[in-house]
């Protein structure tokens, strides 16, 4: 997915915005977590009509169906279970523990090790709010009068932008689950205000921590001054530009501004992606033309476990 290399800290936002909506439609329901992800998901459908199940009002309306679906009947449809995830962890926590030892070492890492250690880190935070959720769930279950029916994957037809600006905004207001047949790519729950702050707060966080790991490659070898100063450049953007956000937002929230202003977005989005793409796809794969020596050494493990 594109957007998860431009802007990772968008698909965290978004999976935050998830995890919210599981809690909140496990807690005020008392149902799972689970029941909670794949009502947030669109995953339960009205039999009639094929309608997704995803506002609390609805909620309410077919909550003891619901109920009635097993936990297990959910996750039979998710593509992912606790093992694969656990080994999809464990490659993270591998690399991570990889890119340590290396800087233990003192031995160079690459701008595209670097890079990848940031995604790494972004892919915990989605790992961990995405612990519960089913994935990859290719047909709905429906529920209400009927529910023998079966419905099929569908998807709304939307120009990509829309897409987008609802991942980044965290709504689509133009949506309403009784008209359509499923829920639109990047959509949750519209949240009150407080709950919809931590998301926003989180992704902008998590940009600056994405972009501020790069900054770890400040002192690496280059191939010309030219790429040095590109990184060193974008990586800087790239961490100051969320807190930038983050400021705006909060002293538009002091002065009574709104902070889902499109204007703001509109400028600043443009900027922030164009660095992402410059310094994580053509920087970090420009500079494999040129290796230091020390960094095809691999790590002497024997260090810290003399037997191996």
């Amino acid at each position: 997915m594109l957007i998860a290399v431009i802007a990772p800290e968008l698909v965290v936002g978004f999976a935050a915005r998830q995890f919210l909506a599981a809690w909140k439609f496990s807690k005020e329901f008392g149902i799972s977590w689970t029941h909670g992800y794949f009502i947030s998901m669109g995953g339960f459908v009205t039999a009639a009509g094929g309608h997704p199940v995803v506002t609390q009002k609805q909620v309410h309306e077919h909550i003891s169906a619901i109920k009635a679906v097993p936990e297990e009947a959910i996750e039979d449809k998710s593509k992912g279970d606790v093992l694969s995830k656990g080994i999809a962890l464990l490659q993270g926590v591998w690399f991570v523990t990889q890119y340590v030892a290396r800087a233990a070492q003192r031995l160079p890492a690459t701008e595209l090790e670097v890079a990848t250690l940031a995604f790494a880190v972004l892919n915990a935070f989605i790992w961990v709010l995405w612990w519960g959720k089913p994935l990859d769930v290719r047909e709905p279950i429906a529920i209400g009068p009927g529910a023998d029916s079966v419905f099929g994957p569908k998807a709304l037809t939307r120009r990509w932008t829309d897409g987008f600006i609802a991942l980044v905004k965290g709504d689509y207001i133009d949506y309403y689950p009784l008209l359509s047949t499923s829920v639109p790519p990047f959509w949750s729950m519209v949240s009150d205000h407080d709950h919809h702050k931590i998301p926003v707060i989180t992704e902008l966080c998590v940009g600056s921590v994405f972009g501020a790991i790069h900054c770890a490659a400040w002192n690496a070898d280059f191939p010309s001054v030219y790429e040095m100063w590109m990184w060193r450049s974008s990586a800087v953007v790239v961490t100051a530009i969320p807190q930038l956000l983050l400021l705006l937002g909060t002293l538009g929230t002091i002065i009574g501004m709104s902070t889902r202003n499109p204007n703001v977005l509109r400028f600043v989005a443009p900027l922030h992606r164009s660095t992402l793409l410059l310094f994580l796809i053509i920087i970090p794969f420009g500079t494999l033309r040129a290796l230091p020596p020390g960094a095809l050494v691999t790590v002497v493990w024997s260090i810290y476990f003399p037997h191996l």
